[in-house]
């Protein structure tokens, strides 16, 4: 049996859309402040909105939507057994959005992806 596809409808597009901005406004203010620190610059937040916004509200999405595909599938489905391949030490960023798009479509990417967050759902 498949999975229905998530988001489709028009009005949970809407509400998926406001939950993610809601994220990335959460995550922001430190997110700024944290690459100030690792750079040792002093950037203020439009600086590093310019810079890193697009890349990292993709992330989200991408995250909301593996994460929300994940919970459907285990609440919907009979699932036994997954597999999955696991490298703890698999580094999930690329160097820009197109990148994180290619990789985001990348089998070895989405089962690290996957193992991590399911040893955060069980």
């Amino acid at each position: 049996k498949m999975q229905d596809p998530i988001g489709i409808k028009s009005q949970e597009r809407i509400e998926n859309y406001k939950i993610c901005e809601n994220i990335f406004k959460s995550l922001f203010e430190n997110f700024y402040k944290e690459l100030n620190k690792f750079h040792n610059i002093n950037l203020n937040e439009r600086a590093w909105k310019i810079i890193t916004e697009s890349w990292l509200k993709r992330f989200i999405y991408i995250c909301f939507f593996r994460h929300k595909s994940l919970q459907q599938a285990i609440n919907n489905l009979n699932i036994k057994k997954i597999y999955l391949k696991k490298n703890d030490k698999f580094l999930f960023f690329s160097k820009d959005c197109l990148g994180q798009y290619s990789l985001s479509a990348n089998d070895l990417w989405n089962s690290n992806f996957y193992y991590k967050l399911l040893k955060y759902l069980i």
